[in-house]
């Protein structure tokens, strides 16, 4: 594609053939970027949903004076 450019030019080529190169590579790894980072956001919102869910039972637990406070804090991280 690039053997009719003279020599002088053929620097600026292979520059262009590496940046679109490079530019498609960077196009892939944020797509994998985006998809990991959802990933890890559903799993986030998952771990924050068992520690609400815990510190709401712990509550009931001590308003009601039942005896699973216990059993539900052991969701709790930290």
């Amino acid at each position: 594609m690039f053997r009719a450019i003279k020599k002088s030019q053929s620097g600026y080529a292979k520059r262009y053939e590496w940046a679109v190169r490079g530019a498609r590579n960077l196009d892939r790894v944020w797509s994998w970027a985006v998809r990991c980072g959802w990933a890890v956001r559903i799993q986030l919102e998952i771990n924050l949903g068992w520690v609400l869910a815990s510190r709401i039972a712990k509550g009931l637990g001590w308003v009601l004076g039942l005896g699973f406070a216990d059993a539900a804090g052991q969701f709790e991280l930290g």
